[in-house]
């Protein structure tokens, strides 16, 4: 007589994945070392991973935020300046061509 083990799962969803070369080794044997299937070996890295991205509590929009704090920054620092010193160049050069036309006419 067979025995068969009756494991209660919930519902899931499946996915195809696709592993660079090696990590699909380096998964199996981090399975094997915490005595689990490979499919929940990658759901406890993934779940891993959310709860340490919640930990540091920084959700994409605030990312977003930041970095677009930052390029006001930079642009403040550096091509706001670059930008005024451009314009200036170009108003010194417009200068000079009509000076240069002005002389030519003598």
């Amino acid at each position: 007589m067979q025995i068969r083990r009756m494991v209660k799962r919930a519902k899931t969803d499946g996915y195809f994945l696709r592993f660079p070369d090696g990590l699909r080794e380096r998964v199996g044997i981090a399975a094997r070392m915490n005595r689990r299937s490979m499919s929940d070996e990658i759901i406890a890295r993934l779940e891993a991973s959310f709860a340490q991205d919640e930990t540091i509590g920084v959700s994409e929009a605030t990312v977003v935020e930041r970095l677009e704090a930052l390029e006001t920054r930079v642009n403040a620092i550096f091509l706001d300046p670059l930008m005024d010193g451009l314009s200036a160049l170009k108003e010194r050069v417009a200068k000079l061509e009509r000076k240069k036309k002005l002389g030519d006419r003598d």
